[in-house]
């Protein structure tokens, strides 16, 4: 229909000026609509048309555009081709606004290609460029696009101002989609940093600001978004409830890139709530999905969340398959942080099938890469995983090393679920060396602290109930279940 009434206009528009211009605001509305192929030809239309007449700003803004629809095309190369030829277009005619305008959204396809350091250099090409013209609102963006790149990065601090600053500047220029978008991305970087009820509180505002402009494709992302930190606080109905309202406004939007990364977060909560028949069948529908998309890096994110629910099967051999896959994804991708989780998870399927060596070295690799990225976090749980494989291999001594080093490390990040975890694993591999029972009780007695310390009463009291009946020296318990490390939840945003 809108096409159609386009179309009219332009045929009774004799200006070629015009009608090169009105193709083009055709191709943002389109874009607006998620009509990304109709976007496309009515871009590429008013390119030519602009093209033809010697408008070259008007050029450069459909190259832009185009742009962009290509990137929600997942069709990258030409994307970031065609945002080149904006920003050098824009630069010829001393456009510095039109030319700032390319620089962000190259940064923005430069993350999708994780070329994480040249997409930094874009954004702050982009963000210096829009000071220079006074566009607070460009400015805005730029600093909030900085601050994805930056948490990629896993540079959490500098993310996090980057954030706030972008929240501020929208703000004062009562941009309120704008604002909604930064709420949404300062959420993920304070989830980042463990800081779950700060994020909570986040992803509301933007999902409550998203609702009253409209975006419903805005709120679906606060919400898939929400029901990540509502994990984090270990509050699982309400995830589950957030990322089925994400995974429906995405579908009311028809974006399945968006279902994808609903379906993938919905699938971990179900793994939290032990229903790992649906979370199974949930990450495969996500990972048919990206690879629809294109998505290589959310197939990894999908492939290795799948492992996790085969594993909880107990279909080892087909976990084993599927991190394998998910890390050589990940390597494909360039993404280091992907590849040390993928590892890790590799180690805890190999102790499955009691193949301990294999075991060390994958729990060893995912330490080693977790150290490059700077993640202290999965360090800590690489170190916890390290310690049970020691102890599979009967090396008592360094299993007691390990965890040791484990439960400090977690204890420091305030991750005291897991805390209370490594400390339960290390009174177990204490046990089996064994060790002098008083050291046996202490371990019991910091794991029930640290579960406490997390509202994991179940988990406490068990703990608790251990330090009561500690078993004799020389006893070999059951052996603890290892720390999967899933991916981290899919963004949306």
């Amino acid at each position: 229909m809108i096409r159609a009434l386009a179309l009219d206009a332009c045929t009774k528009l004799k200006d070629t000026q015009n009608k090169a211009s009105v193709w083009n605001n055709l191709g943002g509305a389109l874009q607006e609509l998620r009509r990304f192929d109709d976007a496309l030809h009515a871009l590429e239309t008013a390119r030519d048309l602009y093209h033809q007449t010697g408008n070259t700003n008007g050029e450069a803004s459909a190259w832009n555009n185009l742009g962009g629809t290509l990137q929600e095309l997942r069709r990258f190369d030409d994307g970031l081709h065609a945002l080149e030829t904006a920003r050098d277009l824009h630069r010829r005619t001393g456009n510095t606004n039109g030319e700032a305008d390319a620089w962000n959204n190259l940064g923005l396809a430069l993350i999708e290609q994780r070329r994480l350091d040249d997409a930094l250099h874009a954004l702050e090409t982009a963000h210096d460029l829009y000071q220079q013209t006074s566009d607070t609102n460009g400015e805005a963006s730029a600093w909030n696009n900085l601050g994805t790149t930056l948490r990629e990065l896993r540079r959490f601090d500098d993310a996090l101002h980057a954030h706030q600053t972008a929240r501020d500047l929208h703000q004062r220029t009562g941009n309120t989609n704008g604002e909604a978008d930064a709420w949404n991305n300062l959420g993920g970087t304070l989830r980042e940093l463990r800081r779950f009820d700060d994020a909570v509180h986040a992803h509301q505002t933007a999902r409550d600001l998203h609702q009253q402009t409209g975006d419903t494709h805005g709120e679906a992302g606060a919400w898939n978004n929400l029901g990540n930190a509502y994990r984090g606080l270990r509050h699982f109905d309400d995830a589950l409830h957030t990322n089925q309202t994400a995974r429906g406004l995405y579908q009311q939007t028809g974006d399945t890139h968006g279902q994808a990364s609903a379906w993938n977060n919905l699938g971990t909560v179900l793994q939290d709530l032990r229903r790992f028949e649906e979370a199974f069948q949930a990450h495969e529908t996500a990972r048919d999905l990206y690879r629809q998309n294109g998505d290589t890096h959310g197939q990894a994110s999908a492939w290795n969340n799948l492992g996790t629910s085969l594993k909880e099967l107990r279909r080892f051999e087909e976990a084993l398959q599927a991190y394998e896959t998910a890390r050589d994804l990940y390597r494909q991708t360039g993404d280091t942080h992907g590849q040390a989780v993928a590892w890790n998870n590799l180690g805890n399927a190999f102790q499955d099938l009691r193949r301990f060596e294999d075991a060390l070295h994958a729990h060893e690799t995912a330490r080693d890469f977790h150290e490059q990225t700077g993640d202290a976090h999965g360090q800590a749980v690489a170190w916890n995983n390290i310690g049970t494989a020691y102890r599979g291999l009967d090396r008592a001594d360094e299993a007691a090393v390990a965890g040791e080093r484990a439960a400090a490390m977690l204890a420091a990040t305030k991750d005291w679920f897991n805390t209370g975890e490594a400390w339960g694993e290390l009174a177990t591999t204490l046990t089996a060396a064994g060790a002098d029972s008083a050291r046996v009780r202490e371990a019991w007695e910091q794991s029930a602290d640290a579960y406490a310390r997390a509202g994991a009463r179940e988990e406490a009291d068990a703990s608790r109930e251990r330090v009561g009946s500690t078993e004799p020296a020389g006893v070999q318990p059951l052996a603890a279940a290892d720390r999967p490390e899933r991916d981290g939840p899919s963004e949306s945003g």
